[in-house]
């Protein structure tokens, strides 16, 4: 999964966005590209439970549906936690770049406010010398943006992603009681077994991201 990743990059230019920005590459590497593999035996118990010939209870697809929204939220999880991870490891290493950084939008501001409190006080010395209906009009004022970085689109792409996080959070924790009433009520291993999955997997995540370091 990490190769696959990695392998468009040395084609990209050096001034390319993506070549700049190494909490990017470290989140996509520890984050997105681990936890795929990390959650690749996951993915074919998922397969086998869709096959149900070698399943005790045979063809599951309602289990393996649920089976699949858990392994890709647990990959989205692990990306954004090991995207502001790497953001808190370069600004721990890098502190005077993180002093610049922080004071150039700050600037930006007081830069614009000033500009605009003294343009409303020349409008407002201005306005006295003319009549209501002779007053000149300035043109409004459009404010410019600065342009997203790489990391900021890939965190609004998984804000937009987890729009719907409370609910995959309520399936989770509603399988996990119907595997615990099937482990205890029925006595099934087979839900004793998937219910420990699913409450250790966060953990070889965190194991894996921390491998990947």
């Amino acid at each position: 999964g990490g190769h696959t990743v990695w392998l468009p990059l040395p084609w990209l230019k050096e001034t390319h966005r993506l070549q700049r920005h190494d909490a990017f590459l470290v989140a996509l590497r520890t984050g997105f590209a681990g936890s795929i593999t990390t959650f690749a035996s996951w993915n074919a118990q998922m397969v086998v439970m869709l096959d149900g010939k070698f399943t005790i209870l045979g063809t599951q697809v309602a289990s393996v549906i649920f089976g699949y929204i858990i392994g890709m939220a647990g990959c989205l999880s692990s990306f954004q936690f090991g995207m502001h991870v790497s953001v808190w490891l370069i600004r721990a290493r890098n502190p005077h770049i993180v002093a610049s950084a922080d004071t150039i939008p700050i600037t930006t501001a007081h830069t614009i406010v000033s500009h605009d409190a003294e343009r409303g006080e020349r409008e407002a010395e201005s306005s006295d010398a003319f009549p209501e209906n002779q007053r000149p009009r300035s043109p409004p004022v459009v404010a410019y943006s600065h342009p997203q970085t790489p990391l900021h689109i890939v965190n609004n792409c998984c804000t937009c992603i987890w729009s719907l996080r409370s609910l995959t959070q309520t399936l989770l924790v509603c399988m996990i009681v119907c595997f615990l009433v099937g482990d205890f009520v029925k006595g099934n291993r087979f839900y004793r077994s998937m219910w420990l999955s699913s409450v250790l997997s966060p953990l070889g995540v965190l194991l894996r991201w921390k491998m990947g370091i």
